[in-house]
């Protein structure tokens, strides 16, 4: 099942996500937010994004890398800072110049 994408003027992607506890089955899910990304040509998707306020985002870098990420936390930025062009999904056809950290140290769960 593929979720419509919350445009970027959507207040539900201003709050803070909600943890996860180990009792959510998310495993459709997950799944169904790796369809509604691909369908949108997308590389990552947030929660937020298909309307849901809870802490998960799942990535797909062109097969390079591809992860669940459930209540991630930042813990350390490092590394020099990049400039980046991002994109996203709940901001159609819109490309910017990012400045970021080279690096962050993140604690997560994935579905594992």
């Amino acid at each position: 099942m593929k979720f419509p994408i919350i445009l970027y003027n959507d207040l539900i992607l201003k709050k803070k996500s909600l943890n996860l506890n180990k009792k959510h089955n998310i495993s459709s899910l997950i799944n169904n937010m790796f369809d509604t990304m691909y369908s949108n040509k997308g590389i990552g998707l947030s929660a937020p994004q298909i309307g849901l306020n809870i802490n998960l985002f799942i990535i797909d870098l062109k097969g390079k890398y591809k992860n669940v990420f459930i209540n991630c936390k930042i813990l350390k930025y490092f590394g020099k800072r990049i400039n980046l062009i991002e994109r996203c999904l709940s901001i159609p056809n819109i490309e910017v110049n990012i400045l970021r950290n080279e690096y962050i140290y993140i604690k997560y769960y994935n579905f594992n």
